[in-house]
């Protein structure tokens, strides 16, 4: 199995996992609990789907863009370079304005993992969570859903297996 192959399955895979937090989300709307544990609830849920979306970006820079980011930064950058459209290479993964939208989760997911729960701002929260519902789930679907056609182009015009086989 070449590079695309495994880099298409593991997308497919991570996809099908960020389903599953989306799904949870809309569960935990209709959970008989106060408004604090919810507010922690969707917390956990936007961290772990932003978590799961820089896992396939990392394994696209690994794999398409031959290294991910290094140094302090390199969260950030990774998100930055998934925006650009690297010409003879692949197209841009995400556009300019979901990348914004997803520096404002990633910015979450830091205060997420640095602060208490009960420490946690209900309006932010609820603001990135509706955020999260109206656009970024879809157009994150779209982007990726886009960026496997172009997977699947390289595959069947190449005539090989991967990237460099």
């Amino acid at each position: 199995m070449g590079k695309i192959e495994i880099l298409k399955s593991r997308i497919e895979n991570d996809l099908k996992n960020l389903r599953k937090i989306r799904n949870e989300i809309t569960e935990i709307s209709y959970l008989n609990l106060s408004d604090y544990y919810k507010i922690k609830l969707f917390a956990q849920n936007l961290h772990d789907y932003y978590n799961g979306l820089e896992r396939i970006f990392r394994a696209i820079a690994k794999s398409i863009d031959g290294q991910v980011p290094k140094g302090e930064d390199w969260h950030s950058e990774l998100l930055e370079n998934m925006a650009l459209d690297l010409k003879d290479i692949r197209p841009a993964v995400i556009s300019d304005a979901l990348k914004e939208s997803l520096h404002e989760l990633r910015g979450f997911r830091h205060v997420f993992r640095s602060h208490y729960g009960f420490e946690l701002n209900k309006l932010k929260v609820m603001n990135l969570l509706n955020a999260f519902e109206e656009k970024i789930f879809d157009e994150v679907e779209q982007a990726l859903g886009s960026f496997m056609e172009f997977l699947e182009t390289l595959t069947s015009t190449s005539g090989t297996t991967g990237v460099g086989s």
